[in-house]
Formats: C-alpha cells, structure tokens, sequence
C-alpha cells in the first residue's frame, strides 16, 4: 500500500482534531514533495506508516500518536512556510438581486456590525469591503458606525476595496459611465473614510459577467492598477491586462472562487499554484456571500489555529492591496493578455430590457446635459451643479450593479431600478432645460421683425407642458406667441449636424398653407407639416413640423416661423382622387432606396446609390421581425439565452396605417400594424432627407406566455445580407470591437456592424445591446420573456427605436459618428424676440483637426470655471488633435479621470488648444477661459 493509499485511508477513519491537522500537513507535504522531485516522499511514507501501525495497535488515531507524527513531519517545516497562504476576507452583497433596496440596507449593515464585532476578539484580523453603495447605506442608515469603520481603516484593518460605485457590469455600461465610476467612488469615499483617493488602486469585481476591451484603459487613467475577477476568461490566473493603447492592470483571476470557507484542503493547492505562476503567495478569498454575511468566527478560529502548524504554509490576515504588492516585488513579468474577456451570461444583454432602455436613456441625457449646462455657465455666469449632477449619476451608477442592469433581478430589483432613473432623467431634463432658458435668453434675436396678429389674442405662452416627455425629451414648453415664432435648436454632439428636426408649434393662429421658416440672414428654410392640423393637448393644440436644419457641434441655430404674405385669393377645390395609387412601397432619398415587400412589409432591397450595391439577401425573405422560442434546458433564463428551437417571421396581418412616400418630403414613412400569437405591434418605418438610415420606431404590446423551464419567447428583427461578411464590428465603452461570427447575442453599446472590402451594413439601437453577426446577417434581440427570477419582465408596452444603416466608410469613427447622432437627438426648444450678447449660430467647442470621440464635456468638480473635456481615439493610430473654442483659453492641461494633473503638454494658439494622442488612449483635459 502506497502512502497516498495509507493517508486516504486515514482520511476516511479519523475523525479527532489533532487526526485531522496532521492529515491535513501531510496533504501539504505530499503536495510540496511534489513540486520538489518528490524530495520529501521517505519522510511521508515514514511518517505514514507509523500512524498506520498506531491506528491498528490503538483501533483510531490518537491525540499523541498524532503529535509524534507531527514532529516526525516538522523536519520540513522549514521547506513548507516557504510558501504562504494570505487570507483575504470580505462580504459579497449583492445589491437588491433576489431582494428590494430595505433588505440590502439591512444585509449591509448587519454584516458590517458583524465584522466590528470580530475585530475586537480576532486583533489580526483584516477585512476588505467593495462598492461605495455600501458605505453610502452605513452613512444614511448607522452614521455613527461610521466612527469605528474610520478607527480600522486607519489602522490598516479595513481596506476599502472600491474603485466603483458597484460591482458594475462592465459591457453594458457607456465608457462615461465607467469613469464616473471611479471618479465619484474615489471622491466619495476619500472624504467619507479619511483616506488618500489615490490609495484606491484595486478594482474588486468578482462576479461581473464579463469585461470590455477597454477596460484597463479606463481604470488606468483613473490610476487604477489592479484587477480581481472570476467570470468571463480561463486563461492565466495571474497576468497583465493590456488595452490597445499599452495601458495595462495586473489582473488575478480567482483560481476557486470568492465565496468561500476556511479549511485545510486549501494549502493543498499553494505549491503547485504557486510554481506554475512563480510566486510564493496564494490568495484566498473568505467570507460568506450573495446575500452578505462576510467572515465567520469558525474561519477566524481556523486561521488562528493553522498559523501554529509547523508543517503548513505561512497563513496571514491580508488585503487586495497587500497582496497585489507583493506580488508585483516578487515578479515582474506576467503573461499577456488583450482584449475582452467574455462571454458568459449572454441573455443578460436583453433581459429585463425596460431596465436597460433606462439605462442608456439615462446616460445618454445626463451627458447631453451637462455639455448644454458647461455651454450655459461659460461666459454666462450660470452656476454649474456639479454635487446635483453626482447625485445623479449615484442612482444610475448603482442601477448598473451586475444583477440589476443585466436584468438577473426579481421584479423589486427592477422597479427599485426604475424609480431611480426616472430621478436621474428628471434632473437632466431640469438642468438641460434651465441652462437653454439661460442661453436663450441672451441670444440676439431682434433681427425679427415683429408682425401678424395682436399677440395679446393668443394663448400659446406655457402650452404643452410635460409634452413629449415619454419619448425621453428634454421639455421645451411653449413661450412664444402670435404668428412670430423662434426656434433655437440645440446640438449637444460633438458633430455638425445637417438634418430635419423635428419640433412642435402650439396654438399657432397663422394659416399652415403659408407658414415658412428662415434662418437668421433670412434664407428659406426647407420644412415639412407632420401634422395636418392641429392636435389637442391639455386645452392647447399643436402641429408638428420638420425644420431642415443645420447646427454646429455643441452649438445651437436659431430659425424664424411665421406666415408669408398672401399671393392670392384661395380656392377651394374638391379633393377627389384623378388616378389610382400604386401601392408603392418605396422610400427612396438622394443616398439610398428602400423596398418593401408589399404583403409582408419585409426589407426586402436596401440599395446603397453612392456606393451602387444591393445590400439585403431577399432570398432569405428580407429583414423581418421573428417570434422565437427558445431550449430551456439549461434553465436560468435571464442569464441564457436557449438555442432557437423555432423561428417564426412575423409576416401575416399587417394594415398599412399609413404613408408619405413623397422622395421630395424631409420625411418619408411607411406605418403598419399587426398581431403575432397573443401579441400585437405598431411600426414607423422613416427615411429623412440626406441620411443613409431607415429607423424603426415600434411599440410592441407583448403579451406572449413563459412559462418556467419549459419556454421563453423572444422578438428580434434579423436582415440577411447579401455579400460575405467574416467579422462584425460593434461599439463598446470607449471604443469598438471586431469580433469573429458567433451564433449567440453579443454586446454592443449602440450598434452591430457587417463589414467588408465594399463598406458596411449597419443596425444601431437606441435602447437595446443584444446583437447578433451570424451566417452573413445582422439581427437585434428586441424584447426577451426571460421567466426567472422574474417572471413577469416584459408584459405589456414596449416600446423601442432602431435603424438600418448603409455606409461606404467602414472606420470606427464614421460608424461611432452614426450611433452618437442616433443616440442624441437635437434639442428644439421656443423663443422670443430680443437683442442679446450671443449669436443666433453658434459653436462652443469643434474638433478642428483629429478623428477622436467625445466622451464627456462637463466643468470641474473642484472648479466651475474650469471645462472637462473626455475624448479618446477610436481609429488606432497616434493623432493630433486640435479644440477649437467660442471663447479664447487661457490655460490647458492634461488630467487624470480623478481631475487631477497629469504629465504633458497641451499648446494654445488663439481660441485653440492642440495636443497628441496615443492610438486607442483616453484624454481628459481641463481648460479654463477668459472671463
């Protein structure tokens, strides 16, 4: 009988604690003999066979032959504390997933009572805790334990372990977001616990379902160094994550996993795991999790006692950052690793879409706002809210926790989720609406001569209210009156704009035959009546119309609607039919034409003018919406997504509602409705003057049955393509991706793209992140029944926005330029007539040299004079960038994502700044202006 056979066997007959300790070292030393070409192997089989020989002399394992034995075994003592077990404890808390927001309060702060508790009878012990969210509950809920988590932290106990809000996801959160996450975080918590922002270099994600390419970009500028995770790679366990721009994290990959217990068997893994990454130190990672709990007394206890083995690995009470330290001074090199880290949990791309819609919709219109609130408050005295803007951002923040924006939540997670961004839209709405009032209010605009009607007859002034709010508009109510009307249009994109914008006139008394729109040197402006006449709103009523705009990047134009003179006596003329209509379902404008199947409103031709090809495979019956039900196999439904068990195209019982296929209109439509099972749907299909996009706006009201574990129903629309496509490319945070065809949804922030050598096909969303590039075809997963954990997740109005798009430019930029204009609209909003210091077409900010994205434009935290402006570069080569201002800067420089000063030059000439940027680098700089 070997010694392994021997100690097995003594494993399974000994129950006593001294047995089980001198078991447990001789695990080790078998494991370390092992590692040391077998140097070890006489001792253990010595010591092994004695204990036999006393097991069967004594019928068990005694006390004090296991003492012999131990110190029969401490001859390589020495040889086994070469190796050291630094254990780590903290409390995984979920926020609000099988639970509401009262249950995570009282889970967070009884676990932290919990461990202060420990503290005091454990003086070695350390603890280390993630998420800003948590501390933000102990500082509104148990204040005054703020006093002793502040005495451990400063005596080095308690490590604060949050570089983010929460455990986000980090596919579905914007770029933006993720540097709000670690700007706010540090913030917050360095003043919170008294301690040096900078001192936060660890980001804790242990059950984040995947992590995007750009990720070690991110946390690198916000001087985040290292990285812990669990999902979404199974690779290296210990390695430096690169980005594309050089920057890199030293990432440790846990080996185990990060709710776990104290017991021996974990030095069982040190020699080997410690060999084969050439360290001397295992983490390990303890403490009860999910649903809090943190560090037990029983794994204190074990610690304590298996400090004194003298057969055993060094055990010591540690932290992320301890550890990430020593690792860096025992070993410089580590594998390399780029890219992103996925996949895992693809259904959590579409679950609980309401959520995600929310989301985006949320960071879409803080962004917007703070660039119209920094436009208002340079030259303009307004004063900018930067504390307001981060209470904000804290509920979207923590909505983006990775059981709530995945959507692996129960129906409170959600609807906790949803109040929460209905607050954070409000504010943006508020704030966007009062600095347009500030900027408006100074914008020259006597050039327009008064006439018409006594305005004292009409009654327009603080018509439409509230109007148009469901749609995610910033509010824009009514002020003019009379047959004067001014439209100041709002751009808050980094790009020039050149497009029909939609806007509504309330309570107009002019005749809409006459109406015209000029610009502010008096040119005609193109236009369009979406609205035959007036509508009624709340005792007021209005018509919606198409402006053919122009506006500079964040910048604003200003237009004048009134009614032309008449030229001569109206007729009134019977308006009977003379031919018949051919039932054309055609939108065609100067770029693209587009072809409807006539029975089954299928995309059949998308044809590409500038380019001359054809771009959809109507072999494969056009781009259609699908009904598909999927395996449940696998259950856990809100984190997978089934194979396709059965596609149905969604082609019978559509009525056409109506068109406008006039090739010469701003606007063209097609809109249909119909019924699928127990479902009904309403689609727009629009095609506008001089775009290469037909979007999509639909409203589903899905009310198809799952049920647990035997179906799930999904609606997406797929367009099959014509051509071979070998990769597709999507947007993530703070850049794009190429990825290889893969049969299952994949993230993308805005849009999924087929490339090729004759240009790209395009779908961008405005409130979706599933896609799918597969067998030469695009799709979008719509709308997902997903049955747990909640059951219910999509019953109902859904309503939902996305287009197709054709373009002969296949770089990042053009196709990021294309979803960023999809995603933030132009903001039309009333005016008066008056003089004022501003011009009515302006610029703040132009990107004058440089093919780089906007990011963020907002002021300082710490400053509101000072603009911030995020950028980074998505075409992977090394640029020069030039800024371009309305007002002259007086200093420039480069920051960090905290705001703080970084190392180098930015040059300013004029009203311009200039600097250079590394090939898929970030760049925050801050500018201050004369005043």
């Amino acid at each position: 009988m070997s010694y392994l056979e021997k100690y097995v066997f003594l494993k399974e007959n000994t129950n006593s604690t001294m047995g089980n300790r001198v078991l447990a070292e001789i695990g080790y030393a078998h494991k370390l003999s092992k590692v040391n070409s077998c140097k070890f192997d006489d001792v253990i089989s010595k010591v092994t066979e004695f204990l036999m020989e006393k097991y069967h002399a004594d019928g068990n394992l005694t006390d004090a032959a296991a003492k012999e034995a131990e110190s029969m075994l401490s001859v390589i003592s020495g040889e086994a504390k070469k190796y050291r077990i630094m254990c780590t404890a903290h409390a995984h808390i979920d926020m609000n997933w099988m639970w509401d927001y009262p249950e995570t309060v009282a889970i967070t702060t009884d676990t932290f009572r919990t461990v202060l508790s420990l503290m005091k009878d454990f003086p070695g012990f350390k603890f280390s805790q993630s998420q800003a969210s948590v501390y933000r509950i102990v500082e509104e809920h148990e204040p005054e334990m703020l006093d002793e988590i502040r005495k451990m932290v400063a005596a080095g106990r308690w490590e604060a372990v949050a570089s983010t809000w929460v455990e986000a996801d980090k596919n579905l959160t914007s770029g933006e977001s993720q540097a709000r996450h670690v700007l706010y975080t540090k913030r917050y918590l360095g003043t919170l616990l008294d301690i040096s922002p900078e001192s936060i270099q660890v980001d804790f994600e242990p059950d984040t379902f995947g992590h995007s390419a750009n990720v070690p970009e991110i946390l690198s500028q916000g001087g985040i160094r290292y990285y812990y995770h669990c999902r979404g790679y199974d690779g290296y366990n210990i390695y430096r994550w690169k980005a594309e721009s050089g920057a890199s994290l030293l990432v440790y990959r846990e080996p185990v996993w990060y709710n776990e217990k104290i017991d021996s068997d974990m030095a069982l893994f040190v020699p080997e795991f410690c060999e084969a990454n050439g360290i001397d130190t295992l983490l390990k990672v303890y403490g009860v999790g999910n649903h809090g709990g943190g560090p037990t007394r029983r794994d204190l206890e074990r610690i304590t006692e298996m400090q004194t083995w003298p057969v055993f690995p060094e055990i010591v009470f540690g932290t992320y950052a301890e550890f990430f330290d020593h690792l860096e001074k025992t070993k410089k090199e580590f594998p390399e690793v780029t890219g992103e880290l996925n996949y895992v949990f693809t259904g959590c791309y579409t679950s609980q879409s309401r959520i995600k819609k929310a989301n985006k919709t949320s960071e879409n219109r803080l962004v917007d706002s703070e660039a119209l609130c920094s436009m208002a408050s340079i030259g303009n005295n307004r004063r900018y809210n930067s504390a307001k803007f981060f209470g904000a951002w804290e509920r979207v923040m923590f909505n983006q926790f990775h059981d709530i924006l995945p959507g692996s939540g129960v129906i409170d997670t959600r609807e906790f989720a949803m109040g929460n961004y209905q607050y954070a839209i409000a504010f943006a709405n508020s704030e966007a609406a009062d600095a347009i009032r500030t900027l408006t209010k100074d914008i020259d605009t006597s050039w327009i001569s008064p006439q018409g009607q006594d305005e004292a007859e009409t009654n327009s002034e603080g018509a439409g209210v509230g109007f148009d709010l469901c749609r995610h508009r910033i509010p824009a109510t009514e002020t003019g009156r009379g047959l004067n009307r001014i439209k100041h249009i709002f751009n808050p994109t980094q790009f020039r704009r050149k497009e029909p914008v939609e806007t509504t006139i309330w309570d107009w008394p002019g005749d809409l035959k006459r109406l015209i729109v000029t610009d502010h040197k008096g040119n005609r402006i193109a236009h369009q009546l979406l609205d035959k006449a007036g509508i009624d709103y709340w005792a007021h009523n209005y018509v919606r119309i198409l402006i053919d705009a122009d506006i500079l990047p964040y910048g604003f134009s200003t237009y004048h609607i009134t009614q032309k003179e008449m030229e001569d006596i109206p007729i009134s003329l019977p308006n009977w039919e003379r031919l018949m209509d051919n039932d054309s379902f055609v939108l065609e404008n100067e770029k693209i034409c587009v072809r409807f199947n006539s029975q089954n409103l299928a995309l059949e031709s998308l044809f590409d003018k500038e380019i001359g090809r054809e771009l959809i495979d109507s072999e494969r019956k056009g781009g259609l919406f699908n009904l598909i039900n999927e395996d449940t196999t696998k259950g856990m439904s809100s984190w997978v997504i089934g194979r396709y068990k059965k596609v149905t195209p969604i082609e019978e019982n559509f009525v056409v509602t109506e068109r406008n296929i006039d090739s010469n209109a701003l606007r063209q439509w097609i809109s249909f409705k119909g019924s699928f099972s127990d479902s009904t749907i309403k689609v727009t299909v629009s095609l506008d003057k001089g775009s290469s996009i037909i979007v999509y706006d639909t409203e589903c009201d899905w009310h198809e049955k799952a049920e647990h574990k035997v179906t799930v129903q999904q609606l997406n629309f797929k367009l099959p393509l014509a051509g071979t496509y070998s990769s597709y490319r999507y947007d993530i945070p703070m850049g794009t991706i190429d990825r290889t065809p893969l049969e299952h949804d994949v993230p993308g922030l805005g849009f999924a793209s087929a490339i090729n050598e004759e240009g790209g096909v395009m779908i961008i969303s405005s409130d979706r992140y599933g896609y799918r590039g597969f067998d030469n075809s695009l799709a979008i997963t719509l709308i997902r029944n997903s049955t747990n954990p909640d059951p219910y997740p999509e019953s109902g109005i859904n309503r939902f926005r996305f287009g197709i798009a054709s373009t002969k430019d296949t770089g990042s930029l053009k196709m990021l330029s294309l979803g960023n204009k999809f995603n933030h609209l132009p903001i039309a909003v009333s005016g008066l007539i008056h003089k004022g210091g501003i011009q009515p077409k302006l610029s703040l900010l132009e990107i004058t040299e440089g093919n780089v994205c906007i990011s963020a434009v907002k002021m300082a935290e710490d400053n509101s004079e000072e603009l911030i402006i995020r950028l980074f570069e998505p075409m992977g080569e090394k640029q020069n960038v030039r800024l371009t201002f309305e007002s002259e800067p007086i200093n420039a420089s480069f920051l960090d994502i905290n705001e703080l000063n970084k190392a180098g030059t930015v040059k300013i000439k004029g009203n311009s700044v200039s600097f250079e940027i590394e090939a898929g680098s970030i760049v925050t700089i801050g500018i201050l202006f004369k005043n």
